[in-house]
């Protein structure tokens, strides 16, 4: 986010990180709210049910490193 905020292009996708069980990141900039914004602007869906949200199907989305 210090990035963007500085006028950058080119931004890591940190959004695009999620913890291992598909759960969202409450450290990451603007809490789990922000981050949950940013997978949606992408088409990911989530699931409220738990206290932390997590991506629904996020196993199909998966990318080997």
């Amino acid at each position: 986010e210090e990035d963007r905020v500085k006028g950058e292009k080119q931004i890591a996708p940190y959004w695009r990180v999620i913890k291992s069980d598909g759960k969202l990141n409450e450290k990451f900039p603007g809490g789990v709210e922000s981050h949950a914004v940013k997978l949606r602007a992408e088409g990911h869906r989530l699931d409220k049910a738990t206290k932390v949200p997590r991506v629904k199907d996020f196993e199909n989305s998966l990318q080997k490193l």
